[in-house]
C-alpha cells in the first residue's frame, strides 16, 4: 500500500491572518474526517518545536 507523509513547519501557517483562522480550522477538520471515512486515515498530530530534538543510537 502506498502511504503518505503530509508535514510542514509551524511558520507555514504564519501568513494567515488571525481573523482566517476559524474557516482554516474548520477546512483542516473536514480533510481529517474525509480521511477517517475512506479508512485512510493514521496518525495526526503535531511536535513542539521549541523543544530540541534528541537522537539517540542503540
Amino acid at each position: 500500500m502506498t502511504k503518505y507523509l503530509i508535514s510542514f513547519p509551524g511558520s507555514a501557517m504564519s501568513h494567515i491572518p488571525p481573523e482566517d483562522f476559524p474557516d482554516v480550522s474548520a477546512a483542516s477538520h473536514e480533510v481529517v474526517r474525509e480521511a477517517k471515512r475512506a479508512g485512510v486515515w493514521i496518525f495526526g498530530g503535531g511536535i513542539n518545536e521549541d523543544v530540541p530534538s534528541i537522537h539517540g543510537v542503540w
